[in-house]
């Protein structure tokens, strides 16, 4: 029997787990199928080739024979039991909680000492990634509550959701679910544009838009504080006004640090004229 791939630092082999909640389970699968195409067990979720899979009684009597006068239908058969015991293991091995390894553990029967796969993955979609007809309509409610601000982390969030249900949106009707969430004639625009291109998809909305968000935040100039520049206004008068002792302009001459009443100029006009420098009168 082949066996378990070492986890190492890089990642590249490490068990896939799951820690039971919905949300995580999506990433989870393909995490765990990929692993399974890297031991090159995909027939593991081919079901007309697991509908074939060998009892324990055969393999363990197929193994004990010569190996050299195996048929190529026998040595197939057994690289699938192979795959499929080595799969459940690690499934097993990557649960967090008892009831997610309960799921693999539901499929162990006499015949089938190690479970199936494939079967524990058909329960768990049934639970975490249903697809009726009211799923369908949870799935549509649940993209519409996502918030639309920047553009990445929108798509981000509603691939997220998406890959909680066994739905294949259309690109079309995700654009439709897109340009309701936005306020901005330009993202409208650019969503337009992916809906009449027939090759115009969602992620390219998006991407178009993060674009347009990354360059007005590096462009667009910093918004004014109106409290502040009251307060700079403010401050400026009353620096202005400590320089001039605290008197307005001379309304007469117009030079700064005294009043009309002050005004040696309109006093001396004034007395010129015969009239009164104080009170201006003949």
């Amino acid at each position: 029997m082949s066996s378990l791939p070492e986890e190492s630092s890089s990642g590249s082999k490490t068990i896939p787990t799951w820690d039971g909640t919905p949300e995580k389970y999506a990433l989870f699968k393909v995490q765990f199928k990929a692993l399974v195409t890297m031991n090159k067990a995909n027939k593991i979720f081919n079901e007309t080739e697991m509908n074939g899979l060998l009892k324990e009684t055969a393999y363990e009597r197929l193994a004990a024979g010569d190996q050299t006068k195996l048929t190529d239908g026998e040595k197939k058969a057994m690289k699938l039991y192979e795959d499929n015991a080595k799969m459940a293991a690690i499934f097993t091995l990557g649960q967090k909680t008892s009831a997610g390894a309960m799921v693999i553990a539901q499929t162990v029967t006499d015949e089938y000492v190690h479970g199936k796969v494939i079967e524990a993955f058909a329960t768990l979609d049934a639970e975490h990634q249903p697809k009726d007809v009211t799923s369908e309509v949870e799935l549509e409610q649940a993209l519409e509550k996502i918030p639309f601000g920047k553009a990445n982390d929108y798509h981000t969030r509603f691939v997220e959701v998406m890959a909680s249900y066994q739905f294949k949106m259309s690109e079309k009707d995700k654009l439709k679910i897109m340009v309701k969430k936005c306020t901005s004639p330009t993202y409208a625009v650019e969503i337009r544009k992916q809906m009449v291109d027939p090759n115009g998809t969602f992620a390219k909305a998006c991407s178009e838009i993060a674009e347009i968000q990354r360059l007005v935040h590096v462009t667009e100039p910093k918004k004014s504080n109106p409290k502040k520049e009251k307060e700079v206004s403010l401050l400026g008068k009353e620096q202005e006004t400590k320089k001039g002792g605290g008197k307005k302009d001379c309304s007469h001459c117009g030079a700064k640090g005294h009043k009309r009443a002050d005004c040696t100029k309109l006093k001396a006009a004034l007395k010129k004229q015969g009239d009164c420098p104080e009170c201006g009168k003949s």
